[in-house]
């Protein structure tokens, strides 16, 4: 999912969310996804990606699993690396690429 959504390849990020590759999820440095698009400046994957994090949100809020169902530190570090990543998204602008 990082490599794709770098390469802005936004149709691969999609084939890889609707098969369960979590669009929130951290690498070795922490880095998501959404940080990797923004990164390269990929507009259109960073929209991709934000809508399949919604999407995953939603779908854990009616399961009953967000953050105050006791998500601790793996929660507060994946909300700080999303955080980041919409940081680094408002500073650099979203082109359409």
């Amino acid at each position: 999912m990082h490599v794709c959504a770098g390469a802005g390849h936004e149709h691969l990020v999609t084939f890889l969310a609707r098969r369960g590759c979590g669009a929130a999820v951290a690498d070795k440095r922490g880095d998501t996804p959404l940080f990797w698009a923004a990164r390269n400046g990929h507009g259109s994957t960073i929209r991709c990606l934000l809508a399949h994090m919604a999407k995953e949100a939603s779908s854990q809020l009616q399961q009953g699993r967000g953050n105050e169902s006791g998500g601790g530190d793996a929660a507060r570090i994946e909300s700080r690396n999303q955080m980041t990543s919409i940081n680094w998204v408002n500073n650099v602008g979203i082109s359409n690429q």
